[in-house]
């Protein structure tokens, strides 16, 4: 199914092959903000054409203000060191469908 590969696509670009979150954490603040943004922004677009019920989630659980949005952010790079091996991508991934629900691999 297209929409699965591009879910894998996002979270596996060859753009941050490599890049674990150790490295992540030392980029600067704005870029990590910009990074989870487009992360969640592009999960909300697949989750919209594959499973509307993950959509209104992340809708409600990122999207609703600014505030809410700075706030999850807090929340994920608090708890990124602990998982400082890992892909930004896979953590990022993990802990939106832990939030919103599991998508669909087939």
């Amino acid at each position: 199914m297209l929409i699965s590969g591009m879910l894998v696509g996002m979270f596996v670009s060859p753009a941050y092959a490599g890049t674990t979150t150790a490295d992540f954490l030392k980029w600067e603040r704005k870029s990590q903000d910009a990074f989870l943004q487009n992360s969640i922004s592009m999960a909300g677009v697949i989750a919209s054409q594959t499973d509307p019920a993950i959509s209104k989630c992340l809708d409600k659980w990122y999207f609703e203000s600014d505030a809410v949005a700075q706030s999850r952010n807090e929340e994920i790079l608090k708890l990124m060191p602990e998982y400082a091996q890992f892909r930004p991508q896979a953590f990022v991934m993990a802990y939106i469908e832990n939030a919103c629900g599991r998508f669909d691999r087939n």
